[in-house]
């Protein structure tokens, strides 16, 4: 099994699928995106796959500020995860998405 691998481990191979990323390694992971959008462009697949798409599991909550920027860069789907597996906090991460994020990024 290969070790995984963070956003700063770019190797000949190309860099990471998956990452650690924090609000401040966003700029630099942007780059990555594109690098990654440019190859998927140039792979031959079948058109009705459609186009890449971006997903990532945001450490701790996300604002609407910070979905935005995630939304900025390119990414569909951020999967926000609960910071406990208490059954209350994920009523809070439900609540806090469709107050804060639904219909607003």
């Amino acid at each position: 099994m290969t070790a995984a691998r963070t956003c700063a481990e770019d190797t000949p191979a190309g860099p990471p699928v998956a990452c650690s990323l924090t609000a401040m390694g966003l700029a630099a992971q942007a780059g990555r995106w594109e690098r990654i959008a440019a190859r998927a462009a140039d792979c031959e697949c079948s058109a009705d796959l459609g186009g890449m798409e971006i997903t990532i599991t945001p450490p701790g909550r996300v604002d609407l500020e910070m979905a935005r920027r995630y939304a900025r860069l390119g990414v569909h789907w951020p999967v926000i995860q609960p910071v406990t597996e208490d059954g209350s906090d994920m009523e809070d991460v439900i609540e806090s998405a469709r107050t804060t994020l639904i219909g607003r990024v």
